[in-house]
């Protein structure tokens, strides 16, 4: 499942340039260059965009059951959704952890954060 998300991720960036633009500055031909350079210029801005989707509605916190132990803190979806960003980014999980800290951090988002511990079981 982590892998579809990952897959349809890097799709999605993949396809940031519908106009066909990135690259258009390189000279295929003799005596080609790029004429409309604001276009140019507004395709590299708008494929170096990143955009990440935190549903203020996910189930961050994890369900009480009445199992012996230690209740789980975090939602199963909580931790696919850290895993699946440390998949995309090529992280290690402690750098997965800073950069969720981050995203929630911009979101305005006072959700606690999984430690290295929680994402590596």
């Amino acid at each position: 499942m982590l892998r579809g998300i990952a897959e349809a991720v890097l799709q999605l960036i993949m396809e940031a340039d519908v106009d066909g633009l990135i690259g258009a500055g390189r000279r295929e031909r003799r005596g080609e260059c790029t004429t409309n350079w604001s276009a140019y210029k507004a395709a590299l801005r708008k494929c170096g965009s990143l955009l990440i989707w935190l549903v203020k509605k996910l189930t961050w916190y994890a369900l009480r059951e009445g199992g012996p132990g230690r209740p789980p803190v975090l939602s199963n979806a909580a931790i696919q959704f850290c895993l699946s960003i440390n998949v995309v980014f090529k992280l290690l999980l402690r750098q997965t952890a800073g950069i969720i800290a981050s995203l929630l951090r911009l979101a305005g988002l006072d959700w606690p954060v999984p430690d290295y511990s929680t994402l590596c079981r």
